[in-house]
């Protein structure tokens, strides 16, 4: 019953003739539409989604959809409601005027119990790196578009790593320059940790360094975010990118240096303490290239503490380091397959 009543409602909208319209068609129908009708058309998009968020999970699925194929050829023309909906909600990112509530039903369309497959990832998410600019949206709408990626990670991951270059080339133009604290860092920084360790990042690796060794979370003194978020929240899963693949170490290395010596003390103990978590998955042979260099500055913190709980820091970071060093030398086979 779940899938018919939608599918009513989905042809007694205003917009209900357009899920199953060409996209030339649409273009030039949309064109000649009054401000009227364009408000008449966003508020049947958001309606739509309305719906389609409080439909029970385990009722929108793929067979249900099937029992209702010849009600409603016309609209189901493919057979699967799922797979008419998405195709409608990627269509319509291409509008500024349904934007939002179109990224609202594809939230809402992803989580769902078997609505979409691997077949439909690359469709969603070129409509959204095409068509949605994140810079012009605000928190709310942004978050959507993060829930939306994330949940095609946990549910079609291998769909994403498919389109690899493809993918992680057009993610980060899309997340570029997002700071917002507030759930987007974390669900980002997660969704950036399994791109780093599960996908091949062998093309963006000076990029993903530098963004990750630089990047500055918010001040100390917002100890509590919206949202019940800290700071130390944002830093523990900044950490686990930057020690999520060991080709970060001969870049990661000199940008931790750099800040621990220009640092603020609460920059020093960030860092140090993220060093000691990096230097056993950057490995055995770059801690002891750079472990000369990685001394001289560590000693100045032990030597010429600027505070105690400073230099107890840097203590524990030489420990790291010597006990990285003491780690198994890579064989010559490990060698010749790394280079």
């Amino acid at each position: 019953m779940v899938i018919a009543s939608l599918l009513n409602v989905v042809k007694v909208l205003p917009v209900g003739e357009y899920l199953t319209s060409e996209e030339e068609s649409l273009t030039s129908e949309e064109e000649s539409l009054t401000s009227e009708e364009e408000s008449l058309r966003k508020k049947g998009v958001e309606f739509l989604s309305a719906v389609l968020g409080r439909c029970p999970p385990e009722k929108m699925n793929r067979q249900a959809g099937m029992k209702y194929i010849n009600l409603y050829k016309d609209i189901a023309q493919r057979g699967i409601l799922a797979r008419v909906l998405t195709s409608f909600y990627c269509s319509k990112l291409e509008d500024s005027e349904t934007v939002v509530p179109a990224l609202k039903g594809l939230a809402s369309l992803t989580k769902l119990q078997a609505s979409s497959t691997s077949e439909d990832v690359p469709s969603i998410l070129d409509a959204i790196f095409t068509h949605v600019k994140m810079k012009g949206l605000v928190q709310s709408v942004r978050f959507l578009v993060f829930t939306i990626i994330d949940t095609l990670m946990a549910r079609h991951r291998q769909a994403m790593k498919d389109m690899n270059d493809e993918f992680i080339g057009r993610y980060i133009a899309l997340v570029d320059g997002e700071k917002d604290p507030r759930t987007h860092l974390l669900v980002a920084f997660a969704i950036d940790r399994v791109i780093l360790i599960e996908f091949d990042i062998a093309n963006f690796v000076e990029y993903s360094t530098s963004h990750f060794a630089t990047f500055q979370l918010p001040s100390d003194h917002l100890q509590t975010i919206p949202y019940g978020i800290t700071t130390d929240d944002l830093r523990q899963a900044l950490r686990k990118c930057l020690n999520a693949t060991p080709d970060f170490g001969p870049l990661a290395i000199p940008v931790f240096l750099e800040k621990l010596t220009a640092g603020s003390p609460t920059t020093k103990r960030d860092t140090l303490e993220s060093m000691s978590m990096c230097f056993p998955v950057y490995g055995s042979a770059l801690a002891r290239s750079h472990a000369r260099k990685i001394w001289n500055s560590l000693k100045l913190e032990i030597f010429q503490p600027i505070d105690s709980i400073t230099e107890e820091f840097a203590l524990r970071t030489t420990q790291d380091l010597v006990k990285t060093m003491k780690g198994p030398m890579p064989t010559v086979g490990a060698w010749a397959e790394g280079a």
